[in-house]
């Protein structure tokens, strides 16, 4: 867990995952605050914690108390909810969760995110999926997981069957095998009560909240115009996030 200089009730705690594309990323947006980062696939590694239990070992780590904001993106949403929940139960006070186009997951999601695992692999996931077809909950994400770690030989073998490739191979599915976990969560946890406020800001033209929260109606919905950019890197995303973390302070 990095952390900035600084601290208190208004720190912002950004969930974030390594590796991920500029367009993914929260950086920008944050540049000026005082931000801790979180990978979640570095708090749960073997990808076997529910959300909620992910969320309360989250918030364990923290040790300056809860953050003012928590802020994510897309499928780390969820994990978000849970977190200023898990806060709310331990130290008496949310954070207010920022969603930047936030999704709750899907099967379809999941196939999707596999599909783009295997090509990273330089596999073809055209037969995995076949067999995976129709597959819903656990039984599609231990289908999902047991397709990539069966890719272990093979693989080790295309990155020079040594040692180093074998440990690389390794290192690979592991953490792919936690990314489809992870996925797979959300859905499975079902929405949650908003524990504090809850901001989406978002450049599509529907939100799905019913998904993510039980009140919907508690949400704050924030629609941006990004005149075609990735919303991460919009001036309109950055605007509006200033704006929420001014209009708390």
């Amino acid at each position: 867990m990095e952390r900035d200089p600084g601290g208190g009730r208004h720190q912002v705690l950004a969930l974030e995952f390594t590796g991920l594309p500029e367009d993914q990323k929260l950086d920008r947006l944050t540049k000026e605050t005082d931000c801790v980062r979180v990978d979640p696939l570095t708090v749960d590694r073997t990808g076997s914690l529910g959300l909620p239990a992910l969320a309360a070992r989250v918030r364990d780590g923290l040790a300056d108390g809860p953050p003012g904001f928590v802020l994510a993106y897309c499928t780390a949403a969820p994990l978000a909810l849970h977190l200023a929940e898990a806060c709310r139960q331990r130290f008496g006070a949310a954070p207010h969760a920022v969603l930047f186009d936030p999704d709750p997951g899907s099967s379809a999601y999941l196939l999707q995110e596999f599909a783009v695992l295997c090509g990273n692999l330089g596999v073809d996931p055209g037969a995995a999926t076949a067999r995976a077809a129709g597959l819903r909950g656990d039984a599609l994400l231990t289908a999902l997981r047991a397709e990539l770690l069966a890719l272990k030989d093979d693989l080790t073998e295309a990155y020079g069957g040594d040692e180093d490739a074998e440990e690389l191979v390794e290192h690979l599915l592991t953490r792919y095998c936690v990314w489809l976990a992870f996925l797979a969560a959300g859905p499975a946890a079902g929405p949650v009560p908003a524990a504090g406020p809850v901001s989406v800001i978002t450049g599509r033209d529907a939100v799905d909240l019913a998904a993510l929260v039980s009140d919907p109606s508690r949400v704050t919905v924030h629609r941006c115009e990004t005149a075609g950019r990735p919303l991460l890197l919009s001036e309109a995303a950055d605007t509006t996030l200033r704006a929420v973390l001014a209009e708390a302070l």
